[in-house]
């Protein structure tokens, strides 16, 4: 029987060269956590995105990927610490779908109303998780 598979949404665009090697690597970690936990992860990133190219054809194939990983998934962990057009779509494609949704972040940055009252306290995040 195949593992039961976890999304792992963040910002990925509109980054610094440093903050996205940041995240990247933050993701990769969470995507660490959930296979130790016995789960397989999708990270977009690792199949798609700003390393593997960048015309029409390669966006909308990666487009695609996303949307049917998120379909499939059996929950979705969203990084919210950075605003992301991108990761609001994951979320409401989750939401559709009635997958769970736990979103992650920086406290300082839902107390600071940096993260949007849509995602802040939706009834349908299953859990948020901030940190320091």
């Amino acid at each position: 029987m195949a593992n039961k598979m976890i999304y792992i949404a963040g910002a990925l665009t509109a980054l610094t060269p440093e903050k996205y090697q940041q995240l990247t690597k933050f993701y990769e970690s969470l995507g660490e956590v959930c296979q130790q936990a016995g789960f397989d992860a999708f990270i977009p990133h690792t199949h798609g995105g700003k390393d593997h190219g960048s015309d029409q054809e390669t966006i909308a194939y990666i487009r695609r990927c996303c949307c049917l990983a998120v379909s499939l998934s059996y929950l979705v962990v969203a990084y919210v610490g950075e605003r992301s057009t991108g990761v609001g779509r994951e979320l409401q494609l989750a939401e559709h779908a009635k997958k769970p949704i736990i979103t992650l972040g920086e406290a300082s940055k839902f107390s600071a109303g940096h993260v949007t009252e849509m995602i802040d306290g939706d009834s349908g995040i299953l859990r948020e998780i901030k940190f320091t």
